[in-house]
């Protein structure tokens, strides 16, 4: 068993795939496995995972494509280690993100959950801006209430808590990670490090860049309830949250061109919220 699984989906992802791989092999850390789901690719991308020849890279093939949420499922019940790393076929990690992360979550064990900073880069690699989340179990808690408080690819989380949760929900497609974190928070602890330990690639092929719908955002408003009882908060306010964060994603719809949209949301560091 491996300390740590790196958990990747990828569909279609020949351009950025060698390079987000060899952030993972030259790691620090040597005690890892690297789980990928190809769900059902129709590029080079097979052929670039079958020229992996690292023992520690394990590949699982979808014959079609099922969607990130139902493909991360799948790596998720193949993963060995206690803990899990997200990470994203056309990101980067830092070379000391898992050494780093894996201790921090030894120290804490009351965290479950617990993300970085990003630095934003272009497709070509060219820096944009960074992406700065609240740091501390409550801001962390604050914010999620509201909105999403972690960035997916920089996650590390106890693999059996999130079991626990249920895993991700196949139903929310690309809200899959803010609806697992609303789950989460009710079993455990969520955190961040005001550490930079991935390069969050920005570029117009992302899922993120399509237009979203009411299907997608109503297990979020579920998720978003579930936790509002679990702490005894009236029903009304959460609801009353998800109407808010509903608002934006419709206003996000109207945008023509969303990948502006992302661009001046990280030309600017988030609020350090301590």
């Amino acid at each position: 068993m491996k300390t740590v699984s790196v958990l990747m989906a990828v569909h279609n992802g020949a351009r950025f795939l060698e390079s987000s791989v060899a952030s993972v092999t030259n790691q620090s850390l040597g005690d890892w496995e690297l789980v990928i789901v190809d769900d059902g690719s129709t590029d080079a991308t097979p052929d670039i995972i079958s020229g992996l020849h690292d023992p520690r890279i394990r590949h699982i093939r979808l014959p079609s494509r099922s969607g990130l949420p139902a493909a991360l499922n799948r790596g998720l019940a193949a993963c060995s280690g206690e803990l899990v790393a997200r990470f994203d076929g056309d990101d980067l990690c830092m070379q000391t993100r898992l050494e780093e992360q894996v201790a921090e979550l030894a120290e804490r064990p009351t965290v479950g959950v617990l993300g970085t900073w990003a630095r934003v880069i272009d497709e070509d690699g060219n820096p944009l801006g960074a992406l700065e989340t609240p740091v501390g179990p409550a801001n962390v808690y604050r914010r999620l209430r509201w909105r999403n408080a972690l960035i997916h690819p920089s996650v590390v989380f106890r693999r059996e808590l999130v079991l626990r949760a249920g895993g991700y929900d196949e139903r929310a497609l690309r809200f899959q990670d803010y609806d697992l974190w609303l789950r989460m928070a009710a079993l455990t602890e969520l955190d961040n490090m005001a550490r930079t330990l991935v390069a969050y690639r920005v570029h117009p092929s992302q899922q993120s860049h399509a237009k979203v719908s009411f299907g997608e955002t109503r297990f979020v408003g579920k998720a978003r309830r579930g936790l509002a009882r679990e702490n005894g908060e009236p029903g009304g306010a959460a609801i009353a949250r998800q109407v808010v964060w509903w608002g934006g994603q419709l206003a996000n719809n109207r945008r023509k061109n969303r990948s502006r949209i992302i661009l001046r949301s990280v030309s600017r560091p988030q609020s350090k919220v301590r």
